[in-house]
């Protein structure tokens, strides 16, 4: 908690706090304290009533729901279906690796070490292609 709500929690802190305040000041603290309570009344009141209006909601499309005879788990198939993956690009070159096995590349990424080093040593890429 903060110093003003320890303060105010507690009453001989606040009255240890607010001594020696004339009354017009303490009347004054009270009058803006009561306009934020009544602030914080009408948020929560605010809040009650759109939980509310959330729930009527909720009951609405259940009711729905069961008129068109669909379930809460079907809901759930639609949710998961999902895009199907794009197929795999081909190989548009081939080279060999390091260990002597061939292997190919898409051409899209990074370069295979292997193929770099080929590369580095004055090949051409066009010479791997496929």
């Amino acid at each position: 908690m903060t110093d003003v709500t320890d303060i105010l929690s507690n009453y001989r802190r606040l009255r240890a706090a607010l001594r020696g305040q004339p009354s017009d000041v303490l009347v004054e603290y009270k009058e803006k304290l009561e306009a934020l309570i009544e602030e914080v009344k009408t948020e929560e009141a605010e809040l009650a009533e759109e939980q509310k209006e959330r729930l009527a909601k909720i009951e609405e499309i259940k009711a729905l729901m069961a008129e068109n005879d669909i379930s809460e788990a079907d809901l759930g198939v639609l949710a998961t279906v999902t895009k199907p993956k794009r197929t795999p690009r081909p190989a548009k070159y081939k080279f060999v690796a390091d260990d002597g096995s061939e292997a190919t590349w898409t051409g899209q990424g990074r370069t295979p070490k292997a193929l770099k080093a080929q590369l580095d040593a004055g090949r051409s890429l066009e010479e791997f292609l496929i």
